[in-house]
């Protein structure tokens, strides 16, 4: 707790105010917080380089274990978990609460895979490195587990799986189990999915669309063509349909179906 009239600087992600929302910082940006008002508690959520840090070491211990996983003959594989309504916790509970959640789960996952094989992402996200056989009994075991620590708006969590076959970098590999992860679409029972050259195709078109959404629009690239309305009675044409076609000189037509879902989602 901050007194008031203190001040101090530091280097962060972000700044959450109650009741006045987040405060985001350029990357690197050092930010002075004053705290103005009796007793307003500031926290800031996330230390970006001492993160870094953590995530760098992470990868330094997997590297190692994955060379003598594969000098034995053991097909590793990558997790990325995420628990799913925990913005939602956080706002009905509050950021104590959340945090004191975030550090029981973190307690189930390290019992099922250990210590040295689990780092927090930030936030609530976090990855795990482990052998490939097994793997789903085993987030089976922890998904029972979470489950018995439930209540009421209790995060359920998603979960990713990726089969490395060794000649990938473990940076790639993490990044592929999350692709697995944010297609995991249920939001009410903890569940995972695996990942497939299928799923990575979905996704580097969503980033397609989303980071050309822009260029197609000044390039005109996304034309509306008009669909007649007949009317059933007397066969004339009583109104008309405005639809629209992504025409992309790359990937070629682009229906409503495959753009105007990933646009909505990425709001």
């Amino acid at each position: 707790m901050l007194k008031r009239k203190d001040v101090f600087e530091c280097v962060i992600d972000h700044v959450d105010y109650p009741n006045k929302g987040r405060f985001r910082t350029e990357e690197g940006q050092k930010l002075t917080v004053k705290n103005t008002l009796p007793g307003q508690r500031i926290k800031c959520r996330i230390f970006k380089k001492h993160q870094d840090r953590v995530e760098g070491r992470f990868f330094e211990l997997v590297e190692k274990k994955r060379q003598q996983m594969l000098a034995g003959g053991i097909r590793p594989a990558y997790l990325y978990l995420n628990l799913s309504g925990m913005k939602f916790y956080n706002q009905s509970r509050g950021f104590t609460e959340g945090d004191r959640l975030l550090r029981k789960f973190s307690v189930h996952l390290t019992s099922v895979f250990g210590t040295e094989n689990c780092s927090r992402f930030g936030q609530d996200h976090f990855a795990v490195f482990t052998e490939a056989e097994g793997v789903e009994e085993r987030l089976s075991r922890l998904f029972e587990a979470w489950e018995k620590e439930r209540g009421e708006s209790t995060p359920v969590i998603l979960a990713g799986i990726y089969p490395g076959t060794g000649a990938e970098d473990i940076s790639t590999a993490c990044d592929r189990a999350k692709i697995a992860c944010d297609a995991v679409h249920t939001g009410y029972v903890s569940s995972f999915m695996t990942f497939d050259a299928d799923m990575y195709a979905r996704a580097e078109q969503e980033q397609y669309i989303i980071s050309h959404l822009d260029h197609a629009i000044e390039s005109r690239w996304i034309q509306v063509y008009y669909q007649p309305i007949i009317r059933a009675t007397n066969d004339l044409i009583c109104d008309e349909e405005a639809l629209a076609r992504w025409v992309d000189p790359e990937r070629g037509f682009l229906s409503p179906g495959e753009f105007i879902p990933v646009l909505e989602n990425a709001r």
